[in-house]
């Protein structure tokens, strides 16, 4: 829980006497220090559950997270990597989480975008297309 979160409620009660519209305006500040805090973005692990390229027996996939590009890893069926020394992403508000693979060694393809907020912790995702399928866990920081 946040100073704001915290502070609101004390306020709204020590207003509430001075009638509705002061009683609001105390409690706008709350929405706009939510929204002035930066994240941090990081992967730590990322698994292939199903792959895009079942033929080759590997995918090259690479995340996208908010304009940040990780670093591209190759993966075979049900392997598991430790992603967290790949790309860090530093956003206020929401960002967007991407996995791609590498089409042809030409074309990076979205197997599935997911939003993700500005708060502490820890989230599972499952990123999948109707081929590819893969689960990654995100740390989400709230940065002094």
């Amino acid at each position: 829980m946040n100073r704001s979160q915290l502070i609101a409620p004390l306020l709204v009660g020590a207003l509430a006497g001075l009638g509705p519209v002061r009683a609001a305006t105390a409690v706008a500040p709350k929405a706009a220090a939510a929204g002035s805090e930066t994240c941090s973005l990081r992967l730590v692990t990322t698994k292939a559950v199903n792959l895009q390229h079942d033929g080759s027996g590997t995918d090259e996939v690479r995340a996208r997270l908010g304009n940040t590009n990780t670093r591209t890893r190759a993966y075979t069926l049900g392997q598991r990597r430790n992603t967290l020394s790949d790309g860090t992403e530093h956003f206020s508000d929401t960002t967007q989480l991407s996995l791609q693979v590498l089409v042809r060694d030409v074309v990076w393809q979205t197997i599935d975008t997911r939003s993700v907020r500005c708060e502490d912790r820890t989230r599972d995702f499952v990123l999948s297309n109707s081929d590819a399928r893969y689960k990654t866990r995100a740390v989400i920081e709230v940065l002094p």
